[in-house]
């Protein structure tokens, strides 16, 4: 032993380094998942940015007879997936979403015809590990206004 401590060789040294690269390693590992996740993340914000600028857009620019038509139906709705990872062998998306349109009619057959526009936009959150969903429902009202016969 005390032969091999005069040549430099020490168990501890070796323990200590592998250790230290461990750290090393599963720190990166740690910071490349965190990135992929935010990443992955503000792409779905994005998304639901988009949904929310072009359902807002279709109803202010829709024509009012196309609003009545849907006002008897009940309203519009759409359903979707928020992210279409390349690599799955499923063509399936994953974090699903419902956009919802009611429409409320009033005063209909008078001068005072006018519809109320009501929208809500629902998704699931993606979990850290984008093993399973984080079963994590988020809603946002998109806010209700009113369109006039003209």
């Amino acid at each position: 032993m005390k032969n091999l401590r005069q040549k430099g060789f020490s168990l501890v040294e070796a323990l200590v380094g592998v250790t230290i690269l461990a750290f090393v390693v599963a720190s990166a590992a740690s910071f490349f998942r965190a990135g992929e996740y935010a990443a992955i993340k503000a792409r779905i914000d994005g998304r639901i940015a988009a949904l929310t600028r072009y359902h807002s857009e279709k109803l202010l620019y829709m024509p009012y007879s196309a609003l009545i038509d849907a006002t008897s139906r009940g309203g519009m709705g759409e359903a979707g997936y928020l992210y279409h990872p390349a690599n799955r062998a499923s063509n399936e998306g994953l974090f699903p979403y419902q956009v919802t349109t009611t429409l409320a009619l009033s005063y209909g057959g008078t001068a005072n015809e006018q519809v109320s526009i009501s929208t809500t936009i629902r998704w699931e959150e993606p979990s850290p590990d984008f093993s399973q969903a984080a079963n994590i429902q988020k809603e946002v009202h998109l806010g209700t206004h009113t369109r006039r016969k003209f």
